[in-house]
């Protein structure tokens, strides 16, 4: 059995298994659990992290695996290319409410296979004990310096899902992930992690005389950056509104915006997609199919869809769910506004050269930071991973 999961996987015949990770698991259990729909009583099995999820998701077959999956809306769209999702008809009325952006996502070859539920993307969430929130990257460096020096911060800010939101630090200082033309589409060839302007700020702002980090920038995940952020040794953390619960909890006082840029002009962007639902194959071999969908169509209406609202505490695509969400969501969906750009995932996905972008980030970040190799070298590297994957990912 794989370590991680809280609750057994069960593929029982009277049950609709439903599969998330250790947020929205966590949340939707308690509200959930035991409603039945098409006939079928719902399981919630939460695992105690989205890794954990994956590659049990990834090792399941039908008599032990989910009919239904939480999680990031655009994996519907890998799992129907590989044969492990089953699609469903989004209504018209239901449709109606959500942008079609967000609705094409979990599109396949014309067919409806992800549900979006919630906005998947971040901001920059500030520790006002630290003074107001700096109006640019240079003012955050020179006041996270004196915080360091006076033993008040250990880092400046930290991203706390990876390198999934590094873009918001890369963009700050003037790289980017893909070149998008006029029309909104990316142009493979053009990769930005390695733009000189990005290097160049990187090495000022970021690094020290050894050449590591100097603490300002961290990419790290949840279970080592909160350490910091919850003890009010951090001065902010990029991430989204799933960590409000724990930074309330800990009774650090906050706002919430987009992270700067070196100049403190226009604004740093942060890679968004959707949060949602979708069923898999399994649903269909073990006979629940048209359970999942009964499913899938209730948490498609605006009842549904408050309902999760109201219980992951994420912001909602959903117009008629938006509006009436609270000032802390609100403030999310508008940093968000400003700064999101479409996650890419047949580009993103891709892993022709040898590891997808994530990846490629992630292991650029720790060479640069943490072991303190040349930035230039590293992320001329990266971008010519990328770049093979871009053009591999944009003929899909």
């Amino acid at each position: 059995m794989l370590s991680g999961i809280v609750a057994a996987p069960a593929t029982a015949s009277d049950k609709l298994i439903i599969w998330a990770d250790d947020e929205r698991g966590k949340q939707l259990k308690p509200v959930l659990d035991g409603k039945v729909y098409g006939g079928k009583t719902v399981e919630i099995v939460t695992y105690t992290s989205k890794t954990t999820l994956d590659a049990a998701f990834q090792a399941a077959t039908a008599a032990n695996g989910p009919d239904i999956l939480f999680g990031p809306v655009g994996e519907s769209v890998t799992a129907a290319k590989n044969g492990k999702a089953l699609p469903f008809v989004l209504s018209r009325a239901s449709a109606a409410n959500l942008p079609l952006a967000a609705v094409q996502y979990g599109q396949y070859k014309g067919r409806q296979y992800g549900l979006p539920l919630d906005i998947d993307s971040v901001s920059m969430i500030w520790n006002t004990k630290f003074g107001k929130a700096p109006k640019s990257l240079a003012e955050f460096s020179t006041r996270f310096a004196a915080a360091k020096k006076a033993k008040k911060a250990n880092y400046g800010a930290c991203t706390s899902d990876g390198s999934w939101n590094s873009l918001s630090f890369i963009s700050a200082m003037g790289g980017y992930s893909v070149g998008v033309n006029a029309a909104g589409v990316p142009n493979p060839r053009d990769v930005g992690v390695n733009n000189p302007t990005f290097i160049s700020n990187l090495k000022k702002y970021a690094l020290g005389a050894d050449g590591k980090s100097n603490g300002l920038l961290k990419v790290d995940m949840w279970e080592t950056c909160s350490v910091d952020w919850l003890a009010g040794k951090a001065m902010a953390v990029v991430t989204g509104s799933w960590r409000i619960p724990a930074t309330d909890a800990a009774k650090i006082k906050y706002t919430i915006q987009p992270f700067p840029t070196v100049s403190g002009v226009g604004n740093s962007k942060t890679v968004a997609g959707w949060g949602g639902a979708y069923i898999t194959s399994f649903a269909k071999t073990n006979k629940k199919e048209s359970a999942a969908k009964a499913f899938m169509n209730f948490m498609a209406t605006p009842a549904g869809s408050t309902l999760y609202a109201a219980t992951v505490q994420r912001p909602s695509p959903n117009s008629k769910v938006a509006a009436n969400q609270s000032k802390i969501l609100k403030a999310f969906a508008q940093s968000m506004a400003k700064t999101a750009v479409p996650q890419y995932n047949n580009l993103y996905d891709n892993k022709t050269g040898g590891a997808n972008y994530f990846e490629v980030l992630q292991d650029a970040w720790n060479k640069v930071l943490i072991r303190g190799q040349n930035p230039k070298t590293v992320w001329d590297k990266a971008a010519a991973v990328l770049r093979k994957n871009f053009i591999a990912g944009a003929k899909n």
